[in-house]
């Protein structure tokens, strides 16, 4: 993954996949980067906020965290 990132780093599903590895391997300030930066890049697909909102429930941050599943239910629909 590391590889695919550094080959194109500007491919939003390479982020994402890469911030999967790391929140399952419970690495959630890793996953958290790269997750964001699949955000930035590809900012319309709902299952990219319901993780970042994983990640930073696991991370702590409640309200933050709240405000993107709100947003992921709101893409949803």
């Amino acid at each position: 993954m590391k590889k695919a990132i550094y080959l194109d780093p500007f491919e939003w599903i390479v982020n994402f996949n890469l911030g999967l590895v790391y929140c399952y391997t419970k690495q959630y300030v890793s996953a958290f980067h790269y997750m964001n930066c699949a955000l930035n890049l590809k900012s319309d697909i709902a299952i990219i906020y319901m993780y970042l909102g994983v990640i930073l429930t696991k991370l702590g941050d409640i309200s933050t965290a709240t405000l993107y599943y709100d947003k992921s239910l709101e893409l949803e629909q």
